[in-house]
């Protein structure tokens, strides 16, 4: 059998009236209290959670600069790297430039040729080969000893115009002699020494 409803409401009734009548204050400060004990837990947690992202924020940037500098690192070694290279490849080219074999005969054609250009006639032409020291590194050369008959001015423009005509030549041992008779072809020697090249 159900028990009435007015028996309910008595109980409801009763237990409201078992607790202590409250001014209105005091239960804004309970509500107040229930308030900030529900919160509080949620803001220091959302506190600490800011505090987790900030701290990860830091390492990712930190993370980030050390990527940068060992990029840049990287990059500095590749262009080290590529120098070297091209240094090696400079320094080969060279040491090729003086590492074969003369060609006496072309190399010759061009003597004679400059000596026609300035009436130089060449009476003799001694062709030998060796070994000479260019900054420190042995290189095989043609040594060229040339007699000639013209005009000491003449000879004097040979020799200045052999580094056109021959850019890896030398000359040395240069001796002039003027004519003992007016009319007469002066006379000179000079050794050319050519260092190997591919040109």
């Amino acid at each position: 059998m159900r028990p009435p409803a007015n028996s309910s409401k008595s109980a409801t009734s009763s237990l409201l009236q078992r607790l202590p009548r409250l001014s209105t204050s005091v239960w804004l400060i309970i509500v107040g209290a229930l308030f900030l004990i529900a919160i509080v837990p949620i803001a220091m947690s959302y506190s600490d959670e800011i505090y987790r992202q900030s701290t990860l924020n830091n390492r990712l940037a930190e993370l980030g600069t050390q990527y940068n500098n060992l990029q840049g690192q990287l990059t500095a070694q590749t262009s080290i790297d590529s120098e070297i290279s091209k240094l090696s490849s400079d320094i080969a080219a060279q040491r090729a430039i003086y590492g074969n074999a003369c060609d006496s005969i072309d190399t010759t054609q061009k003597l004679i040729n400059l000596a026609w250009q300035y009436n130089i006639t060449i009476t003799s032409m001694a062709i030998s080969t060796g070994t000479a020291q260019l900054q420190g590194t042995d290189y095989p050369v043609t040594i060229y000893a040339i007699g000639m008959n013209g005009w000491i001015q003449n000879f004097l423009n040979f020799i200045r115009d052999l580094d056109k005509v021959l850019p890896s030549s030398m000359a040395s041992d240069i001796n002039m002699q003027p004519a003992q008779a007016q009319g007469n072809p002066d006379q000179a020697t000079v050794t050319i020494t050519v260092f190997c090249t591919n040109q």
